[in-house]
Formats: structure tokens, C-alpha cells, sequence
């Protein structure tokens, strides 16, 4: 039998109740090829949390894909386990959160949203003072080894770096849908 790698998404969804979430797709590639397994029996199953999950047991596509989708009906974490024939155990565990709107609690001292007014382009001007500004940031001292005469080197992004950025994307993204 050849090898198969797993490839999931879906994971770590903030799903408002009574609404379908993101697909949870569980992929089965040959790993020697990256071939898609086509045909594989999969099953999807509730462990944790209250809701529907449609479809429970499918064949993977022509993509190596299978797809479920999960419909909470009460709020509180969830987790869904994924399994593939022929490998051993689940192939995944899903975990999310299920909100309800009732949940949201906001702090009393929290500030009242601005009113709609006029619109402008542009946002209001910041107080600037721009001689402390230039002694701040332009101080020689402050270099810490850099040699001001020497041009600019280019900004490097490091993967480190692109998994936070992107973590955090996938948390802002969280929070908007869930307060929206």
C-alpha cells in the first residue's frame, strides 16, 4: 500500500450559532507523488459539542478531498474527529468555538461607537510635535551600532515572522466575525 499524507483546514473556527461553518476538508494525497487518493471512504463525527454535520460520511473527490460541514446549535467548544479508511485512528481532530450573540459580554466601561456624521476622506490630524519626533528617533545614540552614513539595508521577513503575521490575521479575522 502506498503512503498517504493528510492535509486538513477548517481547524479553529469561530462559528455563530445556527450558521453552517467554513468547510472542514480532509485531503489524502499518495506521498510519493502527490497524487489525490480518489474514492477513499472518510467519515466525519461530533465528539464534543452540540450540532449538526453534514455530510457525515463521504468518498474523497477527484481532488482527494472530502468536505463536512458543521452547524452548531448550542455555544461552547466543538471538536470533530476525521477519519480515512486505511489509516489507522483519526486523521484529524477539528476544534472551534460555537458563539451565540447572547454571550458577548462587553465591559460597562467601554466606550459608546462614534455616530454616523459626515464623511471625510481622511482622518483627523494627529498632534505632532516634529522637533521631538527628530530628536527621538534620529538621535545618533540611539543607532545602536548602525552607521548612519552607511545606505539602508532592505527589510527581511522571516518565517517566523509570516506564521505570526498570519496568525494573527486568522485571530483578527476570528474576532471581527465573532463581534459581527
Amino acid at each position: 500500500m502506498r503512503p498517504i499524507r493528510l492535509v486538513h483546514s477548517g481547524d479553529n473556527q469561530a462559528v455563530n450559532v445556527d450558521e453552517e461553518s467554513t468547510d472542514l476538508v480532509l485531503k489524502l494525497l499518495y506521498e510519493d507523488d502527490d497524487q489525490p487518493v480518489v474514492g477513499r471512504r472518510c467519515a466525519f463525527m461530533i465528539v464534543t459539542g452540540k450540532g449538526g454535520l453534514e455530510p457525515q460520511m463521504m468518498t474523497t473527490d477527484d481532488q482527494g478531498e472530502a468536505r463536512s460541514c458543521f452547524t452548531p446549535t448550542e455555544a461552547g467548544d466543538y471538536k470533530i474527529i476525521a477519519f480515512a479508511a486505511g489509516i489507522d485512528g483519526p486523521a484529524h481532530h477539528f476544534i472551534g468555538t460555537a458563539l451565540k450573540e447572547d454571550d458577548v459580554e462587553y465591559p460597562d466601561d467601554m466606550p459608546e461607537p462614534p455616530r454616523p456624521g459626515p464623511s471625510s476622506s481622511a482622518p483627523p490630524p494627529l498632534p505632532l510635535d516634529a522637533d521631538a519626533m527628530e530628536e527621538k528617533f534620529f538621535s545618533d545614540e540611539d543607532l545602536h551600532g548602525l552607521d548612519p552614513s552607511e545606505p539602508p539595508r532592505g527589510f527581511e521577513i522571516t518565517y517566523g515572522m509570516l506564521v505570526g503575521l498570519l496568525a494573527a490575521g486568522a485571530l483578527i479575522s476570528a474576532i471581527v466575525a465573532a463581534l459581527t
